[in-house]
């Protein structure tokens, strides 16, 4: 169906909606003209239906969007069946169209126009009802309950920091107060996308049998819709073994009866309990509602059994016509509740039978399947239905439940303390004193019997019981065996004075690591994962296991001892290669998902000591393993892994390839400085380099050295003696430093290197950094240009090395006036030896020249009409800057020379045009070359004479003064014989106490001047002291004849 204009146009304005009708509708029917907002864009379709025939209600259609050109930017197969009138909707608009990103409307008619009844709000979690579970299934009085929730961040932000709070409605009002609060467990949520799922588990103390009812509540403050944020539970606490008891047992010719006992503080119902008589082969079923109340009898009869009248009982009678005539003597009896769990088990062998007596239970805790628990009833009636039992009355009987024994925490580990908490009852008819308790240990791998503690209770009230703590601090890991003996002076049963309870005692967290795993293979059986122990005890493997997101799995049954600074590696198959490494293959192992999994190591106690969920993104890869970086570092940190860079692609039982080592310092070279960064000749510079301790033990008296070399150099030269360091801690930096004294100039690599006996690991002893120590102005000048080349020739320039020294021209840069523009001379070493001759220029064309030709990659065009080159070093200083013009060299292919490289740049007269027949002197000393000497306190001329001849033989005359001065105005004038001025060479400018200017012999009109002798006249102001220096010198200039 093409969409068509209805009213409104076809353009749909941002963050808006547009409804498309089949064009059929806008004429037969007009249902959602009052449910389509105005803002709404209405539209209509070219068929007369949507679709074909329109949408199919009974098969799912896929709805497709295309542009005009055919582009499909949408499409969304909706799903059936719907409930009449309701829409499907999407979740969330900018997310893609899977199938948990739709659903159907919640209103009837759907949302035409309007945002969808389904769309997610910003903030919003809820429980996922369905997948919760209480456990264990069968709860007693004694089983903490176990709360299993998921939730569901059904919201479109990312959530943090989620509280689950747990109720018990304990006054059964219906209110969950905040002082019935049980548990507030914080989950654990890095993060929790929109439709993620986050597991949390609520624990609970042991609660009161009867039907609990709880309410579980999500706490998250920024949560936009509350109504989703609980649920409602109910769990039954039933009574457990021993709760519910046989307490006495009669029988003769007549009838027989049995006594049960409720030992809960809360009334039990039997209905659907079972009796069960195995040596009769008989069992009664307690079909109707019998309810015992709390430390309350019930009294099951055989038919037409008085025994109201006889034992004068107030106790509930339930007659039971299936009750088989019981032994007195001998005897089995099983109490079943309504699930089959077996609540109390009696057995008893007398060594002979008393008519008219029944057999008593000698204590509610006692276990009823021993003799020594039952007596015959020394009660003058011969029992005592109803009633407390006759058997052992008038005694003190203290004893310890093992059922009250108590321990925190649940799961202890290595290093934690553990509280005991039990009660002393005292199950006599009178008053038990000087109660003594005495506690012992005894490890299971050991056959050593240790008193831990010893408690006083000065008196237990008959039927009283009193609560006794201690503290115990477990020496090894291991199963423990907790005895218990109670010893009380007027304590008649001796039988129920010992007790036991069992407390495993797990490994402290990271006492084994997961250290490599191998989850990208060929073949998923060749996966493993390497165990590594850094603890420093032998620890049993037994009873370890290994989960990941879908199921755990032991990973040994039988005894495996990993020493410390081992490593074991758990496989499906054994290991290929040529590795040592201690294996344990188990087929059984989880399969490892490539994209990232979940990996918890239990130890045998089920406590957790170690866990990581990783990510592809952390490392690994095919046949690559993701190794940890520092086993004592977090394992769900992502920086704390890598691939392995093994050259096998793994290091199964040996050290990381990726790990510190045991010894190792390393130089930091993003922290080795200088200061001044750029320094000039003669210098001081300041080095500072961090060194680190990257291995695993601390280090001890290493040595700091720093060296320097030429940047063409292979020879390193120290700098200053070593650097001591005394001590260092694992990860400790520290900052070490040394002074390198009067640098001289040029680039150099500086060099700062560690040196410890047992570094593991040379590759990051050493650092290095480059600097340039500028070189004095001038020790490098410009020496000739040739701005002004001839047709198919180029623009050079040349340079001279004047100074002692080699100069490497690396990262020096050539300018004209655009400074800003300045190109790179060498980006390598280019070495320039003293009294050598390069030439730079913008491509290598031919040229007679024997110089040292340096191309640059961009040239700084030279203007025929004047310009002004700089020359600068490394460092950016300025070394030489020329300003020319073409007054001393007009012609055309004829460069423009320095005269004396001795004399400032800055002299214009120490410029003139080369007279060289070739029209330069490239790579040679040029034609007007002159080595001026000073004249001393005077006015010197040379050479004298001189012959302005233009062939190339003392041409000019340098004219040297030297003034006893700083600073000086001078006049230099040339006149002829007759006192005529010719030239005026200097006007008042200023110079220091040496001065060289050059004449070429012409007159100020640019005239040859005749043949003869001429005066140079000096006249110097000191303008400080106010004084004037006048010299004056003969020269003669000659002529060929």
């Amino acid at each position: 169906n093409s969409i068509v204009e209805y009213e409104q146009g076809t353009k749909l304005a941002p963050r808006s909606y547009a409804l498309v009708f089949a064009y059929k509708y806008f004429t037969d029917s007009r249902y959602y003209r009052d449910a389509i907002p105005p803002q709404a864009l209405v539209l209509s379709s070219s068929h007369s239906t949507l679709g074909l025939n329109g949408l199919a209600n009974s098969r799912a259609e896929t709805i497709s969007l295309f542009t005009p050109d055919t582009t499909e930017v949408a499409s969304r197969a909706y799903t059936v069946p719907n409930a009449d009138g309701f829409s499907e909707e999407k979740k969330v608009l900018d997310y893609p169209d899977e199938d948990k990103n739709w659903a159907d409307a919640i209103v009837p008619g759907g949302t035409p126009g309007y945002a969808n009844s389904i769309a997610p709000l910003d903030f919003d979690l809820a429980f996922v009802a369905e997948k919760v579970r209480v456990s264990p299934a069968n709860i007693t009085r004694r089983d903490s309950l176990c709360f299993d929730f998921w939730l569901v961040n059904i919201g479109i932000n990312s959530v943090e920091r989620v509280i689950v709070d747990l109720f018990e409605d304990a006054n059964l009002d219906g209110i969950f107060a905040p002082g019935e609060r049980l548990a507030t467990q914080a989950a654990p949520s890095a993060g929790l996308s929109w439709m993620d799922t986050l597991h949390v588990l609520v624990r609970t103390h042991p609660l009161a049998v009867g039907l609990h009812g709880f309410r579980a509540q999500i706490v998250y403050n920024e949560d936009r819709d509350i109504s989703n944020n609980q649920l409602d539970l109910e769990a039954e606490v039933r009574a457990g073994y021993g709760d519910v008891v046989v307490n006495e047992i009669y029988t003769d010719e007549k009838a027989t009866w049995l006594e049960v006992y409720n030992a809960l503080p809360e009334a039990v119902s039997l209905r659907n309990w079972q009796i069960l008589f195995p040596l009769h082969k008989s069992s009664v079923v307690l079909k109707k509602e019998i309810s015992i109340a709390p430390n309350g009898m019930a009294l099951f009869v055989s038919p037409d059994f008085d025994a109201e009248t006889i034992w004068k009982t107030q106790t509930p009678i339930i007659e039971m016509k299936e009750l088989p005539a019981l032994d007195s003597g001998s005897e089995i009896i099983s109490l079943i509740d309504e699930r089959g769990a077996t609540i109390d088990s009696v057995y008893y062998s007398l060594p002979f039978s008393q008519d008219k007596k029944s057999v008593e239970r000698l204590g509610y805790d006692l276990p009823g399947d021993q003799t020594s628990s039952w007596q015959f009833c020394p009660y003058p009636k011969g029992a005592t239905p109803g009633e407390a039992n006759a058997a052992g009355r008038s005694f003190a009987d203290p004893a310890i439940s093992a059922g009250s024994v108590i321990y925190q925490p649940a799961f202890p580990a290595l290093n934690d303390s553990i509280t005991l908490s039990f009660y002393v009852h005292n199950h006599g008819n009178m008053a038990a004193g000087d109660v003594q308790v005495f506690i012992y240990s005894i490890l299971a791998a050991s056959t050593d019997t240790m008193l831990v503690s010893h408690i006083n209770v000065p008196r237990i009230s008959p039927a009283d019981s009193s609560q006794c703590t201690l503290s115990l601090q477990p020496q090894d890991v291991g199963l423990y065996t907790i005895l218990f003996r109670v010893d009380a002076a007027n304590d008649f049963y001796a039988i129920n004075n010992r007790a036991e309870t069992v407390v495993r005692v797990g490994y402290p967290f990271h006492t084994l690591v997961v250290n490599e795993i191998l989850y990208n293979t060929e073949e998923k059986e060749q996966e493993w994962v390497e165990l590594y122990n850094p603890s420093s005890r032998t620890v049993d493997l037994a009873g370890w296991s290994l989960r990941d997101k879908s199921r755990q799995v032991t990973l040994t049954d039988v005894s495996f001892l990993l020493d410390p600074g081992g490593y074991l590696v758990f496989s499906n198959v054994p290991l290929q290669g040529d590795s040592l490494a201690l294996n344990i293959v188990n087929p059984r192992l989880p399969e490892l998902n490539n994209s990232g999994d979940i990996l918890v190591l239990y130890d045998a106690a089920g406590h957790v000591c170690d866990s990581l969920e990783y990510k592809s993104l952390w490392g690994g890869g095919r046949s690559v393993s993701l190794e940890r970086i520092r086993f004592d570092e977090a394992s769900t940190d992502s920086l704390n892994w890598a691939s392995s860079i093994d050259p096998s692609g793994s290091t199964p039982g040996r050290v990381n390839s990726v790990s510190p080592k045991a010894w190792d310092v390393a130089v930091l070279p993003d922290r080795f400085f200088c200061e001044p960064a750029r320094p000039e000749a003669d210098d001081d510079i300041l080095l500072t380099v961090t060194v680190e301790n990257t291995g695993l033990n601390p280090l001890t008296n290493f040595s700091v050295f720093f060296h320097y070399r030429p940047l063409h150099s292979e020879e390193s030269l120290l700098i200053s003696d070593p650097v001591t360091i005394s001590y260092l801690e694992p990860q400790e930096r520290t900052e070490v430093a040394a002074t390198w004294k009067s640098a001289p100039s040029g680039t150099f690599i500086l060099q700062a290197q560690v040196a410890h006996p047992q570094d593991g690991l040379a590759d990051n002893d050493f650092a290095e950094r480059r600097i340039s120590v500028s070189f004095p102005r001038e020790s490098l000048v410009i020496n000739e240009i040739m701005f002004n080349p001839l047709p198919n020739q180029g623009e050079w320039i040349e340079l001279f090395n004047k100074s002692s020294l080699e100069i490497d021209l690396f990262d020096w840069r050539l300018a004209d006036s655009d400074t800003a523009a300045s190109t790179v001379i060498a980006d390598s070493s280019c070495l320039f030896l003293p009294g050598e001759f390069v030439v730079l220029a913008a491509d290598s064309f031919e040229v007679d020249s024997p110089a040292k030709w340096v191309c640059l990659s961009r040239w700084p065009s030279l203007s025929n009409s004047g310009d002004e080159i700089y020359l600068t070093d490394a460092n950016g200083r300025v070394i030489d800057h020329v300003i020319y013009s073409t007054e001393n060299a007009e012609r055309r292919g004829f460069s423009l020379e320095r005269i004396s490289p001795s004399t400032p740049s800055a002299e214009t007269t120490n410029w003139v045009q080369s007279v060289d027949a070739r029209g330069h002197t490239a790579g040679r000393t040029n034609s007007v070359f002159i080595d001026v000497l000073p004249g001393g306190v005077s006015l010197e001329v040379s050479p004298d004479p001189f012959s302005p001849d233009s062939d190339g033989f003392e041409d000019v005359v340098a004219i040297s003064c030297e003034l006893p001065v700083t600073s000086a105005s001078i006049h230099l004038k040339i006149y002829d014989i007759h006192g005529r001025m010719v030239r005026f060479l200097l006007n008042n400018e200023s110079t220091g106490a040496k001065r060289t200017v050059f004449w070429d012999g012409t007159d100020e009109d640019g005239q040859r001047c005749r043949m003869g002798i001429y005066i140079v006249y000096l006249e110097a102001l000191d303008r400080l002291h106010r004084t004037v220096h006048r010299a004056k010198k003969t020269l003669v200039l000659a002529t060929r004849l």
